[in-house]
């Protein structure tokens, strides 16, 4: 994938840091993961920053950056390992890219927590303020959770820079089942079982079984792929408790 590592948004302040470090990991994973993981990653970042400056939280940019960028890492055959949930593999990647990069310890030990724990409700919020915001961009990006508090300035900003598929839903959850089949018995903690061999997120499932809008909100019907899967999952009830914040996610990105 080609980065323009020119392409760059200034929000109230919020911008993707200035440095050699960023600059190398945008690139790094801009060469890594697929456009639609790179631009999902690039707005967990904007959301997770904006979210932050509006709760009062101070943060290292270039820690929640790296987070962001990292978090989708374990889906991508390079950094996929046959034992490790996604989720490890992502924060496993940091870790080496971030050491190899002499950044401290610590600062090394947030961001893993921060990738690790990215598929964790109720957690992350309660620990470092990169741990939290790295989730609460996730969630925003995927779920549209807290979708509200962010201004329409600020959503079509974000969106023009780094723009979502024009089927969303349907993509990242292929994205990550294309990531993970191949290991079914680590997902287990976050997913329940659709058919023999795989699994899908409970989270991610949801996000299919919104409406039958398109998932940019241009009017058409959800694909036959994305029914079909919500049968097998048997999730129709935990999806219907997601369709508000999913529809009016997939409504005003656009």
């Amino acid at each position: 994938m080609n980065v323009d590592l020119t392409m760059k948004i200034d929000l109230a302040g919020i911008s993707i840091p200035d440095s050699k470090l960023a600059r190398e990991i945008t690139e790094l994973v801009g060469d890594t993961e697929s456009p639609l993981l790179f631009h999902h990653s690039s707005r967990v970042y904007y959301w997770g920053a904006l979210a932050g400056k509006r709760r009062g939280l101070r943060f290292d940019p270039e820690l929640l950056y790296a987070g962001a960028m990292f978090h989708d890492m374990g889906l991508t055959h390079q950094h996929s390992s046959v034992q490790e949930r996604f989720e490890v593999d992502g924060a496993n990647a940091a870790r080496d890219f971030l050491c190899s990069h002499a950044i401290a310890q610590e600062d090394i030990e947030t961001v893993w927590t921060a990738i690790a724990l990215h598929t964790t409700p109720g957690i992350p919020q309660h620990m470092h303020p990169v741990v939290a915001l790295v989730t609460a961009g996730v969630e925003m990006d995927v779920l549209g959770i807290s979708y509200a508090e962010y201004s329409d300035a600020e959503r079509d900003a974000v969106v023009h820079a780094h723009p979502r598929t024009a089927h969303f839903k349907e993509d990242i959850i292929q994205a990550f089942h294309d990531g993970i089949k191949h290991k079914p018995e680590t997902t287990s903690a976050t997913s329940r079982p659709t058919c023999s061999r795989i699994r899908i997120p409970i989270s991610f499932a949801a996000i299919s079984a919104a409406s039958s809008e398109d998932p940019l909100g241009v009017g058409k019907p959800a694909t036959a792929v994305a029914r079909r899967r919500r049968s097998e999952s048997g999730m129709s009830h935990r999806a219907e408790t997601a369709r508000n914040s999913s529809d009016q996610t997939e409504r005003g990105l656009s």
